[in-house]
Order: C-alpha cells, then sequence, then structure tokens
C-alpha cells in the first residue's frame, strides 16, 4: 500500500493511488468514485462523532455513516454562523448548492472514511479554503471531512496520513489537483500537463468568483472583475460593470471538462482579478486529473 502525499495546491501535485481498498471492505463500493481512508490509532466515541454529520443515513455500534456538508464559503468546510448557502450568479441567487457532499462512515476502532460517489464530479474534490478569502486549497473536500471528524472527537489529524482509492476506476493511480487563486487587482498563471498515460479517466477544470460591488451611483466608476483564459482563449469573464451598486453579485463554483485536450502538451490558464475602491474580486482556479501511469 502506497502513502499518498498532499503537498498543497499552490502549484500542481501528483498524489499516489493507494494499491487496495481494503479499508471499504464492509462498504458497498459499487457507488464510489474516489475514496480517502484514515486510521486515527485510537477508538472512537461515536456519540461525538455523529454530532458532526449533516446527515445520517445509518447508525450502529460498530461505525456512524451519513453526509457531511463541505461549505466553499468557510475554511473548515462547515455551517458555522453566516455563510453562502446557494449559488449567486449575474445578481441572482440559483438553487445550487454552493457545497460539495462527502459521504463519511467513522468505525468505533478509529477508522474514518470518506469518499465522492460516482454522480460527482473529480473537481469536487478540490477544497476552497473559503472562496471569498486570499489562500489556495491546502487539503481535499474527502480530506476536509475526516479532519471534521477528528476535530470534533478530539484526535490529531495528518493530512499526509489520507490514503485515497478509486472504486470506479481500480486500476487509476495517480490523481493531480493543483491551482491558484488571485483577488485584488492581480494576475496569475500556472500550467499542467495531461499525461499520455494508457488510460485517462476523468480531467476537470473548476473554478470559484466572488465578485462584490457595493458602488451607489453609476458615475462612480468602480466595478469588480474576474476572468479566465486557457491556453490564450476566454473560459469565464465577468464583471458588475461601474455602478453596479446592489452587493454581491457572483459567489459561485463552475466546472469544465477537460479530457479531450491534447495530451503531453502543456497548457496555461492565467488568472486575472480587479477591484477598485470598496470592491472585491477573489478567483480561484483548479486543475484535477485522474489516470492510470503505466
Amino acid at each position: 500500500m502506497k502513502q499518498i502525499v498532499l503537498l498543497g495546491c499552490a502549484v500542481l501535485t501528483a498524489l499516489m493511488l493507494a494499491g487496495t481498498g481494503a479499508a471499504g471492505d464492509q462498504i458497498d463500493t459499487s457507488n464510489i468514485l474516489v475514496m480517502g481512508y484514515y486510521d486515527t490509532g485510537t477508538e472512537i466515541d461515536l456519540s461525538q462523532a455523529i454530532q458532526e454529520f449533516d446527515y445520517v443515513t445509518e447508525s450502529t455500534g460498530q461505525y456512524v455513516e451519513g453526509k457531511l456538508q463541505m461549505w466553499c464559503d468557510h475554511p473548515d468546510g462547515r455551517k458555522v454562523g453566516y455563510i453562502q448557502d446557494y449559488e449567486r450568479r449575474d445578481d441572482t441567487y440559483t438553487d445550487i448548492l454552493f457545497a460539495s457532499n462527502v459521504s463519511v462512515r467513522v468505525k468505533s476502532d478509529g477508522w474514518i472514511v470518506a469518499w465522492l460517489t460516482n454522480d460527482q464530479n473529480i473537481g469536487d474534490i478540490v477544497l476552497w479554503n473559503d472562496a471569498n478569502s486570499g489562500s489556495n486549497p491546502s487539503d481535499t473536500t474527502i480530506g476536509k471531512a475526516i479532519w471534521r471528524i477528528t476535530d470534533r472527537v478530539g484526535i490529531d489529524y495528518d493530512k499526509n496520513g489520507v490514503n485515497y482509492y478509486s472504486y470506479k476506476y481500480p486500476a487509476a493511480d495517480r490523481l493531480l489537483i493543483g491551482g491558484r487563486m488571485v483577488t485584488g487587482d492581480q494576475g496569475e498563471t500556472y500550467r499542467f500537463l495531461i499525461p499520455s498515460a494508457p488510460t485517462l479517466y476523468a480531467a476537470n477544470h473548476t473554478w470559484t468568483a466572488y465578485l462584490y460591488d457595493p458602488s451607489a451611483t453609476s458615475s462612480s466608476g468602480y466595478y469588480a472583475s474576474g476572468s479566465i483564459k486557457m491556453d490564450g482563449e476566454y473560459v469565464f469573464g465577468k464583471s458588475t460593470t461601474p455602478g453596479y451598486g446592489s452587493g454581491l453579485y457572483e459567489y459561485a463554483r463552475y466546472y469544465r471538462d477537460i479530457t479531450d485536450m491534447a495530451r503531453d502538451a502543456r497548457h496555461t490558464i492565467y488568472i486575472t482579478s480587479h477591484d477598485y475602491s470598496s470592491c472585491k474580486s477573489v478567483l480561484k482556479s483548479a486543475v484535477a486529473i485522474l489516470y492510470q501511469s503505466g
């Protein structure tokens, strides 16, 4: 079994997926895209652990299973205080939750397993660390869900101790995750390469945008904007326009399938943000690529 090392997402990072899914032997694995499993090394009080779940689907004397909603608007992924429940796009609230659901099972013997289901996007593994703050992702949504349980029961957590496995694609042995963020009046470039691997299972570009403009008059000339170019072509661009003046304009997450992009070619993503006076813009961009190395 190979241990996965997550170095952070400021630059592109390659993760080795574990060679076995033994930790999921007692779970119906037919609907698991990617699982992370973690041995705390100590017994867990299930009566404490269950308090962290947003939804509980099963509870026995040996384990608790359910879902944790990993909110994009909080650095811990929790629904604490005021957070953005639903995405706001083009000055309009949607019915899209600004969160990723992570399924979790906590066992009394100390094991914690968490996973994304087959109907989810591989981009759901990206943890945004509060999408309107100036920080890059530092873990995965799966790893952070495990952390939430350990934090609840008072056990230390080491993200480098989380091992990952894909039940949907058991031959997959590499996962690339990485990206950049900008805020204020900035521009950032990062590059990635889709390997010419025997099998590419999933490749996704995902990003979040936060645009806030409290300007009260059309003559103010202040606005917030953000844009993304991939290989020189715009894939995203929005602006509040001068004098928008209604507060929050955009706070949303987007996905783009990139499995058809050229292999063994270096691709470039350029992200920019602009804000003036009391306006605020934050743009975060990341890629997630799941494949078999050879």
